[in-house]
């Protein structure tokens, strides 16, 4: 066997070692790390829950949305689901005179070997002024996406993310978007959480 050819396999063989190394290797700068907005858990599954602020009224927006989501949204993939009032897809609450004006809810099948279902809510609620003439000044999106699949600690490539945003970075009247939780957004009350009852948190109701 060559030099050449030896050299050619140890380098081969070092390259391997080394990207395998990688993948747990904070500090190898190839590695192939998460995306952002990858979830852990938040919810017990992986989630994602974003609010969209648009300068246009309630009822401009659902037709947007609507819109991106006719046949399929973007990649074909999303389905209208039943709601509570028995239409599909898409509700108006006008009626209750509340602060939602319409809700909605979509599964999404994602691609790839196995094809998991995830379901998105949202809500569109409009902002009004609080001057005396009450002008609508807009309205939010509220948008939530939770993994289906039981177990679904991580989200792959941050997919609850990518499906709420998938479609909404498609409607084009938006004009500003917050994470609230999930999506890999840490939360640091998460961290100051306490149980009034922690003497007894050993005790089962059930045994």
């Amino acid at each position: 066997m060559s030099r050449f050819l030896i050299y050619t396999l140890s380098l081969y063989a070092a390259v391997q070692v080394f990207s395998r190394a990688c993948v747990y290797v904070d500090a190898c700068s190839q590695v192939k790390k998460s995306p952002p907005y990858v979830d852990h858990g938040t919810c017990g599954n992986a989630c994602c829950k974003m609010v969209y602020k648009f300068k246009y009224d309630d009822v401009t927006t659902l037709k947007a949305i609507k819109k991106v989501l006719s046949s399929g949204g973007p990649d074909g993939n999303y389905s209208p689901r039943p709601m509570n009032d028995g239409n599909v897809g898409y509700s108006d609450y006008r009626k209750y005179h509340g602060d939602v004006s319409f809700m909605g809810k979509f599964n999404h099948m994602t691609t790839g070997p196995k094809h998991y279902n995830d379901t998105i809510y949202f809500s569109i609620k409009p902002l009004v002024s609080t001057s005396a003439d009450n002008e609508n000044t807009g309205c939010t999106v509220e948008a939530f996406s939770i993994s289906l699949i039981g177990g679904a600690y991580g989200d792959g490539d941050a997919q609850n993310y990518m499906n709420i945003d998938n479609f909404m970075s498609k409607v084009t009247l938006q004009n500003d978007r917050e994470i609230v939780f999930g999506c890999g957004k840490t939360l640091s009350n998460y961290q100051n959480i306490t149980f009034p009852h922690e003497a007894d948190k050993d005790i089962l109701l059930i045994k």
